[in-house]
């Protein structure tokens, strides 16, 4: 559940999880790029907004350059270093509105977290608490606790082009990089030759391996 001021909000948990991109291609201490990802539609508690906008929230936290050789040690996300409490500046938060676009409208509000709390649970699964306040405005800011179970749902890694297995060699990586030896699937994205959305950029020269964990298992 996550509270924003008065309001309620349930957990789209399909959507939702600790994300991890890793790249073969750059140097060790650039390999990993994390990311907490949360989704949420309003409670049934919650009044109509005045202007009738549908919401579906995503609150976001990317902590900058948070490293970790092993993704079951995720209770340090976001803390630099272990005598380095979370910085609310060097944890980039913000909780957006998705369905605002509908209407040709940007909902993105700052997150400011005070603590954040995350302990394993069972399989891939994570406790997580977190408390801080939401400005809408520099002037406005509501209160924001949420407490949820949280899956580590991905890992993403691009491997050069010219790979010749780039699932195995994803999944090699991913397990010398993060210790991640399961995995349920994978989706390659090839590179496209098109240029379709910018004609003047580069030529892409890597593979990107999406390698979803089997977190569910852990609901059962």
């Amino acid at each position: 559940m996550l509270r924003i001021g008065s309001n309620t909000y349930e957990l789209v948990r399909a959507y939702s999880g600790f994300f991890v991109w890793l790249s073969a291609q750059t140097p060790m201490a650039d390999a990993q790029e994390w990311r907490l990802e949360l989704h949420y539609v309003p409670s049934d508690q919650n009044p109509e907004r005045p202007d009738g906008l549908w919401e579906h929230l995503r609150l976001t936290l990317h902590p900058y350059r948070f490293r970790t050789p092993d993704w079951r040690e995720l209770g340090e996300f976001g803390i630099l270093s272990p005598d380095q409490e979370l910085d609310p500046i060097l944890n980039l938060s913000s909780v957006e509105n998705l369905l605002a676009r509908w209407h040709h409208k940007e909902e993105v509000w700052s997150v400011a977290p005070d603590s954040l709390v995350i302990k394993p649970t069972s399989g891939y699964l994570f406790t997580c608490e977190l408390d801080g306040s939401l400005w809408r405005t520099r002037e406005d800011g509501d209160d924001l606790h949420l407490l949820e179970e949280i899956p580590f749902a991905q890992a993403v890694v691009t491997v050069p082009i010219n790979t010749a297995d780039p699932v195995k060699a994803a999944r090699a990586f991913a397990a010398r990089e993060i210790k991640l030896h399961e995995m349920d699937g994978n989706r390659v994205t090839l590179p496209d030759w098109r240029r379709q959305k910018d004609p003047n950029a580069p030529l892409s020269d890597s593979h990107e391996v999406a390698l979803p964990t089997p977190w569910r298992k852990s609901l059962a």
